[in-house]
């Protein structure tokens, strides 16, 4: 009987719930850390706070932002410190607060997509020179690219990543722009109309436009020719184009000539208003063995009357229809009982037979030639420079 009493009382003392500390059911404390952004913002679901037991890492930690300002870490204090990363062990035995730190943010800084700059927390707005380069910010100091109406005038800022203000030439979709006054490019306006850049002649365009001008043109009334879509420059003097000659004026015209023409004293006929081809395929010339006399024609229009040399009686010049074969600027001339060196202007119509300078004589309107028309300088270079090949040669007494 007493000794199962004593059991009992035995049993009764142990507490009732008590736990050991090998119990399986034992578990680290926790705390919860709450997160002061400091002036800042948090992103977007990021926590505010987390709950960590003692001796675990604090791990992922939220992210924050505040325009102006750089993120430099959490820390334990609102100023001061000590900072936590997510590698950190939590040692505080209690519920606490980490802080975010921040220093003013300097430079080109990317915030929700666009870019800005500051300097010492302030985005800057308006022009600014950063690296070398000239950029400019809206009133909300976000950096703008592309295509961009400032103040009246147009300018180009690169890419979404680059913003740069453009100067000089510029290739822009397939187009070329003039951007910046030549000799001072540090402007970077688009240009337009007449530009002079490296001696030579460019249109760009109108002012909503600045496109450089590229192949026929017709400007003020009259018609112009820009080169190719990688030249531009106004074209002068004469040019071949598409197969037919035309006639540009000096360095500092470039209109297209039309009608009846005198170019380096020669007289040309350009076609009409919208025309300006050269027409060679009217031009003929008439030579009259009995008046000594030739006469050069465009369709129906007297050109130019020479007098000439044929051919003496004993190598007279053949009558007939001829067309000229081939132009020869100098060269030795021989034949039965003569050879003559550096026979200039020659125009060839009829096998060796040809209109030429004849500078051993002066007995022009007389027959003395070994059968060539034989002419004055000024007569042979305007033959030359008249006639085309195929054009037709008339001979008759």
């Amino acid at each position: 009987m007493a000794l199962a009493l004593a059991f009992v009382l035995v049993f009764t003392l142990m507490p009732v719930g008590a736990v050991y500390a090998d119990s399986p059911d034992s578990s680290p404390l926790s705390h919860t850390v709450l997160f002061d952004a400091n002036g800042g913002a948090f992103a977007p679901a990021a926590p505010v706070s987390k709950t960590i037991g003692e001796g675990e890492a604090y791990g992922s930690l939220p992210a924050v932002f505040l325009a102006g300002y750089t993120f430099g870490g959490w820390y334990t204090e609102r100023s001061g410190g000590t900072q936590i990363t997510e590698d950190t062990i939590m040692t505080t035995d209690a519920d606490h607060t980490l802080y975010a730190h921040w220093s003013y943010s300097s430079g080109w800084v990317k915030e929700g997509g666009v870019w800005k700059y500051y300097n010492t927390g302030t985005a800057l707005t308006g022009w600014l020179k950063a690296g070398g380069f000239w950029y400019y910010a809206n009133k909300s100091g976000i950096r703008l690219s592309g295509w961009q109406r400032i103040d009246g005038d147009w300018y180009y800022l690169g890419g979404a990543d680059d913003g740069r203000m453009r100067t000089g030439w510029q290739k822009i979709s397939g187009k070329w722009f003039y951007l910046g006054k030549a000799g001072a490019a540090t402007t970077g306006k688009m240009q337009s109309g007449w530009l002079k850049f490296g001696g030579k002649w460019y249109h760009l365009g109108s002012a909503s436009n600045g496109i450089m001008k590229t192949g026929w043109q017709k400007l003020g009334g009259y018609w112009y020719y820009f080169g190719d879509a990688d030249g531009g420059a106004m074209s002068v003097g004469w040019q071949w184009i598409n197969n037919y000659w035309y006639y540009f004026g000096g360095a500092n015209d470039g209109k297209m000539r039309t009608g009846l023409q005198k170019v380096d004293g020669v007289m040309h006929y350009f076609g009409g208003p919208n025309d300006g081809r050269m027409d060679s395929g009217k031009r003929w010339a008439e030579v009259d063995l009995s008046d000594q006399i030739a006469y050069f024609y465009d369709g129906d229009m007297l050109m130019r009357t020479c007098v000439i040399s044929s051919g003496a009686a004993a190598h007279k010049t053949q009558v007939g229809n001829f067309r000229v074969w081939a132009k020869v600027r100098k060269q030795d001339m021989s034949g039965p009982g003569y050879y003559t060196k550096n026979v200039e202007w020659i125009t060839y119509f009829d096998g060796g037979i040809a209109f030429h300078y004849a500078y051993w004589h002066n007995s022009f309107g007389r027959p003395v030639s070994h059968g060539c028309i034989n002419m004055k300088k000024d007569d042979a270079i305007f033959s030359y420079n008249f006639l085309q090949k195929g054009d037709k040669v008339v001979v008759h007494e």
